[in-house]
């Protein structure tokens, strides 16, 4: 069995955006907090990536695991809080783990529920943007050579 790492990948998903962090196992949900929102603010003057951020402190920030309704593979998603101040490791979280965002409304002080796009991995990527804007569609064949032939 390999040894245990001292360091932790995840993956924290808000709105349409997810960052990735490597993390010590020792991080507190709030140092963890203050490393998310320093990630976001890399992309703070991106208008691609709309998040609450922008004015944000580690206080409207809180974490939530997602897993499927029913642990269905397609469906709804349920999200439950993570509190407290323990460490990551002591609160079960394992490598590549994904941890939801739930950011708190600065004029009314309530929580917004986890408002997250999680993308099927059934349909194919959509391009945005309309049709007949001078782009034209590439068509692609696709040969089947079967075997690997002989020289001739």
């Amino acid at each position: 069995m390999p040894p245990k790492s001292s360091t932790i990948h995840l993956s924290i998903k808000s709105h349409r955006t997810s960052v990735f962090l490597t993390v010590p196992t020792s991080t507190t949900l709030g140092a963890l907090r203050e490393t998310y929102l320093s990630a976001l603010s890399s992309f703070a003057d991106t208008p691609a990536y709309p998040t609450p951020a922008a004015s944000a402190t580690p206080d409207d920030v809180r974490f939530h695991r997602g897993k499927r309704a029913g642990g269905a593979p397609e469906g709804a998603w349920e999200f439950e809080r993570i509190d407290g101040g323990a460490s990551l490791a002591s609160l079960g979280l394992r490598d590549y783990d994904a941890l939801f965002v739930g950011w708190r409304n600065r004029e009314s002080g309530e929580w917004e529920q986890v408002d997250v796009t999680v993308p099927s991995l059934d349909q194919e990527d959509e391009v945005e943007g309309g049709e007949g804007e001078g782009e034209e569609d590439d068509e692609v064949e696709i040969i089947d050579k079967k075997g690997k032939g002989r020289a001739q």
